[in-house]
């Protein structure tokens, strides 16, 4: 007998689907579930009755944002905002091209607002101008500024001026059980908005208050998020109010880098173009992949430094040159064994029953793995100090120190290298990464993309004839089977039925 709820449950946790399509001759059994209130079913699809409420929720809440006091609310037309972009234009030297204007008008005249483009496309320079105007109409400062990571969250404030927290941290999410406090801020702008899963934009959505404007930021075409769900491309599919901004303001004849992000997305046909910025080697096998990373990392960082290389690979633990093993060997040319130098060595078994053994010495740079009450899932910190007689060690982070007891350090990676799903939000001077054949199963157009983007000066990827080109041309995230568009949408016609009845 099939046990129909492991069956979905497992079914989502592996492919990131909230719904699940079981073959015709076992529909039946599915059928029981439903009868039984372990499973939910539409149109065919069957899932979770806590995913299928997490979506209702996300959508009741979209909608009624979007029209929230749309009667009264007050709306600008563009020749009085134009004047406010013009001051910024002079202000900051620059000129906003018509989407990025579009974006503007959009934001200060909506309740929810998506933004969403590519590197090189002006989304900096459209959200500080975004913020210029809000500061202008809304008359308040109580705008707050969030993101997935804590990496991120710092990429806003590095880039835009403005203080940032992790959502976890401004919805006072401790772990999975926690309760998220209300937010009632004039406005709250949401960064790669791509990595939030439906768990966590189900706690955005129903934590901000209703009058709050929402604006959402976030590249379409980078992968979809580590949870489940595709909620960027969902909200984008389901019509609610968004600018998507296309033109470049970098040209790929003065960048490698450039050219070929262009290339990867429109499905890489002609391969990868060899720039001063974007070197391609080739490798036969996973071994020798590994080699050459290694040896790239080590010439990377006598340029640029170790804490501004990173390597990035689809597996974190399967193949020789996974995250796992690369940081293992990393580590031992880096940061070896000295004399009297202190060490801590532990096991990390994971929900699988997968174990690996890990060690860490001062100086190791390491990420957190789970979202905490002072670090979030993503964060990077170097070690600091161990105390071997308490078993104890010291994680230095940007802003905060954090103590981890022995049974803590498995929320700890080693980060000289990591999963290209683990490097979203970050950026680094130069990434190494790979892309071969062995690993098709995790590549596609989304994880090359988003590796590559993660590159601010240099790129070198390590890659076999033509798998970069067959990657190209399979996209993370469509696949993905959700409703919440439907969802959406089915909400959108509830309202209008409303308003006609009333």
């Amino acid at each position: 007998m099939i046990d129909v709820l492991k069956v979905v449950k497992d079914y989502i946790d592996e492919t990131g689907c909230t719904w699940y399509k079981p073959q015709p001759k076992y529909k039946h059994l599915f059928d029981g579930g439903v009868k039984r209130k372990v499973l939910v079913e539409e149109s065919g699809y069957y899932s979770l009755p806590e995913i299928s409420r997490q979506e209702k929720k996300i959508a009741k809440n979209a909608v009624v944002r979007t029209h929230y006091n749309e009667d009264t609310r007050t709306t600008y037309p563009k020749s009085f905002l134009d004047m406010f972009i013009a001051l910024y234009e002079e202000q900051e030297g620059i000129n906003l091209d018509e989407w990025q204007k579009d974006a503007v008008y959009r934001a200060v005249n909506n309740n929810l607002f998506i933004l969403t483009g590519g590197p090189g496309t002006g989304k900096t320079a459209t959200l500080k101008c975004i913020l210029y105007c809000l500061r202008k109409t809304l008359k308040t400062e109580d705008i707050v500024f969030t993101a997935p990571t804590g990496k991120a969250a710092r990429r806003i404030t590095e880039s835009v001026g403005c203080p940032a927290c992790t959502v976890a941290k401004a919805l006072g999410l401790r772990d999975e059980t926690s309760v998220p406090k209300k937010l009632n801020n004039a406005c709250l702008i949401v960064d790669e908005i791509s990595m939030l899963d439906t768990v966590t934009a189900c706690a955005l959505f129903s934590a901000t208050s209703p009058e709050t404007k929402l604006i959402l930021v976030g590249d379409i075409d980078q992968l979809p998020s580590v949870g489940y769900g595709s909620v960027l491309r969902d909200l984008i599919d389901a019509d609610l109010p968004c600018t998507k901004l296309e033109k470049t303001f970098r040209q790929a004849s003065e960048s490698g880098l450039f050219a070929n992000i262009a290339g990867i997305k429109s499905g890489l046909h002609a391969g990868f173009e060899e720039r001063d910025d974007f070197k391609v080697l080739k490798a036969k096998n996973t071994s020798e992949t590994k080699d050459i990373m290694v040896r790239e990392f080590l010439e990377a960082a006598d340029k640029y430094g170790t804490s501004n290389v990173v390597c990035l690979t689809p597996y974190r633990r399967k193949g020789d040159a996974c995250a796992i093993k690369l940081n293992a060997v990393l580590q031992d040319i880096i940061n070896p064994p000295k004399n009297g130098s202190l060490c801590v060595t532990y096991t990390t078994e994971e929900e699988d029953g997968y174990r690996y053994e890990q060690k860490l010495r001062i100086g190791d740079p390491v990420m957190q793995l789970v979202n905490a009450e002072k670090v979030a899932n993503g964060d990077v910190g170097n070690v600091c100090e161990i105390d071997k007689e308490h078993q104890k060690v010291k994680v230095k982070f940007i802003d905060c120190t954090v103590t981890y007891g022995i049974n803590q350090l498995s929320q700890l990676a080693l980060s000289y290298a990591m999963s290209v799903h683990k490097s979203q939000g970050s950026e680094y001077p130069c990434v190494i990464t790979s892309a071969l054949s062995g690993d098709l199963q995790m590549l596609s157009r989304n994880t090359i993309y988003t590796a590559v983007t993660r590159a601010k000066q240099k790129c070198i990827v390590v890659t076999d004839d033509e798998t970069a080109q067959k990657a190209c041309k399979k996209e993370t995230g469509y696949e993905r089977i959700t409703r919440l568009s439907e969802e959406i949408n089915h909400q959108k016609s509830r309202y209008e039925l409303f308003l006609k009845l009333m």
